[in-house]
């Protein structure tokens, strides 16, 4: 089986193209693999030439992309960590392994494998012992695990069915041999492809969904430009980890932005409130007054982007913030639509406009300026919808209302230095 970790799986990852899955990693046989490659960069005669070769173009590629996805600040942190160390760091290695082995756990070429008593087991072990490198402790980190993990939902399998005269073959993540295809007219030989999603379409074994989690903590950036997914869904315990860093929390409010204010940001007060009011005992992040209070003021700082940068009309009086422009009720018959609202967004900002006006209120904008008065109208209709609401006895809002307020009440004023960027 391949030893070439990078050529085959981490800089396919990185730059795209095809990733080949063998025998899945374990701890020993990565640290021997790193040795041979460290050992090969040093003495300049590699043992593997191959996966030399490709580590130094995935270093090179990485740095590129770092800058055409973060702009030159960042990426000149990429560039000089990489110069003091022609090695590819530890973090790279270890979430490399465990994704091919999760590639595996799914792949047909290890059919048989799965059907002995403890090798899932076993493989899923070891992968969780290499995905728990946790949070990013630094923006180099959370950088350089965004770049090699950001390209898992593109992550495809491909599947062939030729068919010629005397019937039909099927590949299942494999290519069909060259022999297979050969005298396409003569033998009548045709080919269907088709491709499926491995996160969205495979899937893992559900006992390796602690392994995508690990990976899900180590890799925070991930999924900032997936805020709509439903599994593994939102999770403040593990995005705060980065937004403590100003140049990727700038990043991060215009990709959470992205599929529309309006689409977004209840998904994103629905979670919060869940991270306040449920004190997980393994989320990376407790839930403690401090880290609720910058979740907040995040929320409300991803809210006066959109009132100041957005041109369109942003106050409405309309019942959801789910509902599109232009969107009336269902048709008789039609599919149900979105879930009811839950008014976790309105809550949570008024509640921080009576209780905590500084959660709300940026330091740089004062609240009796002209730029302070699209948020005051945002306010009104976010309070009149929650009145509206809480009339309707079917409605959530009343809860939401008096969960939102009690966890607003208990947090601290803003401090007086910002921790986020300025608007």
């Amino acid at each position: 089986m391949s030893r070439a970790l990078v050529a085959d799986v981490l800089l396919p990852l990185l730059v795209g193209g095809e990733l080949h899955v063998g025998r899945p990693w374990t701890r020993s046989r990565l640290a021997a693999s790193r040795r041979e490659v460290a050992e090969g960069l040093a003495t300049g005669r590699p043992r593997l030439p191959r996966e030399v070769e490709a580590l130094r173009r995935f270093i090179a590629e990485r740095q590129l992309r770092a800058r055409a996805l973060f702009g030159d600040v960042v990426a000149q942190t990429v560039v000089a960590a990489d110069a003091s160390s022609p090695e590819l760091d530890e973090d790279s290695w270890r979430l490399g392994a465990a994704v091919h082995n999760l590639l595996a756990l799914s792949h047909p070429a290890w059919a048989g494998k799965r059907l002995i008593a403890g090798w899932q087991a076993q493989v899923i072990s070891e992968s969780l012992a290499l995905a728990e490198v946790g949070p990013p402790a630094t923006l180099l980190a959370a950088v350089r695990r965004h770049l090699l993990l950001a390209s898992l939902p593109e992550v495809g399998r491909q599947d062939a069915t030729v068919r010629y005269w005397l019937g039909q073959r099927s590949f299942v993540g494999q290519s069909p041999p060259a022999r297979l295809l050969s005298w396409p007219r003569l033998r009548r030989v045709e080919v269907e492809t088709q491709r499926k999603s491995w996160l969205r379409e495979v899937g893992v074994p559900p006992a390796a969904r602690a392994v995508i989690l690990a990976l899900a903590t180590a890799s925070p950036l991930d999924e900032t430009g997936e805020p709509l997914r439903l599994d593994p869904p939102f999770c403040w315990a593990r995005v705060l980890h980065v937004l403590k860093f100003h140049s990727l929390a700038r990043w991060v409010s215009r990709r959470l932005l992205a599929p529309g204010f309006e689409r977004a940001m209840p998904g994103l007060a629905d979670a919060l409130l869940r991270f306040a009011l449920v004190q997980e005992p393994d989320a990376p992040t407790a839930a403690t007054p401090e880290a609720v209070a910058f979740a907040v003021r995040f929320l409300a700082h991803l809210a006066w982007l959109d009132l100041l940068f957005r041109p369109e009309p942003h106050v409405t009086s309309s019942p959801s913030l789910t509902t599109a422009p232009g969107e009336g009720p269902p048709p008789s018959g039609a599919a149900p639509g979105p879930p009811a609202p839950t008014f976790a967004l309105e809550a949570l900002l008024v509640a921080a406009a009576v209780e905590r006006p500084t959660l709300l209120w940026p330091p740089d904008i004062r609240p009796h300026s002209p730029e302070a008065a699209p948020m005051h109208a945002q306010i009104a209709a976010w309070q009149f919808r929650l009145a509206a609401a809480t009339m309707d006895s079917s409605s959530q809002a009343l809860a939401t209302w008096a969960a939102a307020h009690s966890v607003v009440r208990s947090l601290p004023e803003a401090p007086a230095t910002p921790a986020l960027p300025a608007l």
